[in-house]
């Protein structure tokens, strides 16, 4: 069978009174697919924070049988932490993390969570044909 791969972004805003994380789903040619921006009311650990990053990917993976490539910023990140099916790396904040911080602060304002698939029917389509290649 063929692995399918994940590939996540994303950045944290923790403060006193509150965690927010930014997390955004894209393709390997940088094309966003889905977007997570949570609230969290309280002040996470380092763990915790990148734990609630984890519970957004792992369950994208089972589905799909594959691994999920995540790449954080403004977060700590320890390879203990990683489920076996989520592969972490740590890159200094650039402006490919833009939209991430960008979703962490909007999350502050709104103080609630949303995570919204950005095309549903492409990634049907794309699972469909990854199936029919899969049954040749």
């Amino acid at each position: 069978m063929t692995e399918k791969v994940r590939r996540y972004k994303a950045v944290a805003i923790r403060e006193e009174s509150q965690t927010t994380l930014g997390i955004v789903e894209h393709e390997r040619e940088g094309e966003t697919t889905a977007i997570h921006s949570l609230y969290y009311p309280t002040r996470l650990s380092n763990r915790d924070t990148f734990k609630e990053v984890e519970k957004q990917v792992a369950p994208q993976a089972e589905d799909t049988e594959g691994i999920a490539i995540l790449k954080v910023s403004n977060m700590q990140r320890k390879k203990e932490w990683e489920s076996s099916q989520v592969k972490s790396s740590w890159k200094g904040y650039n402006e490919n993390f833009d939209e991430c911080k960008a979703l962490a602060a909007d999350a502050i304002k709104r103080q609630a969570s949303i995570c919204e698939k950005i095309n549903e029917e492409k990634e049907r389509i794309r699972a469909q044909e990854q199936r029919a290649f899969i049954i040749r």
